[in-house]
Formats: C-alpha cells, sequence, structure tokens
C-alpha cells in the first residue's frame, strides 16, 4: 500500500485485462500480491473480437454485457490461483443481482458495476443488493463473506 506523505495507507489495486492468458493472469496476481497490492480488479475492457465478440466491429476496448462470459473466466483462474489471499474484484458484464451473485460465488469479494447503471439507471446498486439478500437467503447463506468462492467448494 502506498501511503500519502505522513498521512493513512492508500490501498492500490492492479486491474486485469480479460485479453490475457491464463498464465499471464496468475503472473500479475502473484506480482501483485509480492508488491502488497490490496485487491485485483479482474477485468478491465477487451479489444479482442475472436468468437462471439465479433459481433462488435467497432474498434476500441468494449466492455458491459458482451464481456461477461470472459471477465467471469478470468475470475475464476484468479480465485483458483490466489484463494482467499487477496480481495478480487468482479467487473465486466455485470447487470443484474444474478450476475453479482454468480461473481461472488465464483471469488469475487467485491463487485463493481458502470454499464448496467449508464443504462438501467442510478437504482440499480438498490435493485442488485435487493435481490443479492433473496439469492443468498435461497441458498441458506446469511453473509456475503459465506457466498465468496463457493463454486470453488462444491464437492
Amino acid at each position: 500500500m502506498a501511503s500519502l506523505k505522513g498521512g493513512k495507507p492508500v490501498p492500490l489495486m492492479v486491474k486485469v485485462s480479460p485479453d490475457m492468458t491464463d498464465h499471464e493472469l496468475r503472473a500479475a496476481a502473484d506480482t501483485a500480491m509480492e508488491c502488497g497490492m490490496a485487491g485485483i480488479v479482474a477485468t478491465n475492457t477487451t479489444i479482442s473480437r475472436e468468437g462471439s465478440l465479433a459481433n462488435y466491429p467497432e474498434s476500441g476496448g468494449l466492455s458491459g454485457r458482451p464481456l461477461k462470459e470472459r471477465a467471469l473466466n478470468v475470475l475464476r483462474v484468479l480465485h483458483r490461483h490466489c484463494g482467499s489471499t487477496i480481495p478480487l474484484i468482479g467487473v465486466g458484464g455485470i447487470g443484474t443481482a444474478e450476475d453479482a451473485y454468480e461473481r461472488i460465488r465464483a471469488g469475487a469479494s467485491l463487485v463493481q458495476i458502470y454499464t448496467a447503471m449508464i443504462y438501467n439507471g442510478p437504482y440499480t446498486a438498490k435493485s442488485i443488493n435487493l435481490g443479492l439478500l433473496d439469492l443468498m437467503a435461497r441458498d441458506g447463506f446469511k453473509s456475503v463473506s459465506e457466498v465468496v468462492g463457493a463454486d470453488s467448494r462444491k464437492p
């Protein structure tokens, strides 16, 4: 963690690209942990137009729903590699409580939304939070911390 001169430590996180290979993701995670980063943000925008992303011909970084599956896979790779050693922040294609829940079950301790708020408005966060409570109750979880990485603990 960095700190301001004479001040409190400022948490720093590293954001990884969905375009990285699994090997590159694990190496970046190792470096982030060795350097004392406060967390890893998975993921940034993609410049790839492979597979289903070929339907998006515009140039530049692509975000939101088209990124959902790759961003989820990146999160799974990082969680398998890091476990609970470092907080993972799930980003990319999260627009519903179900999307957020899937990320948390895959290992995210936090989720970040942006595109969904642009399209659905400022109450998106509240809607997602209320939906998360329902999903957790359905599955017998009492806190989000119980949900983090639950899919990797399945028998």
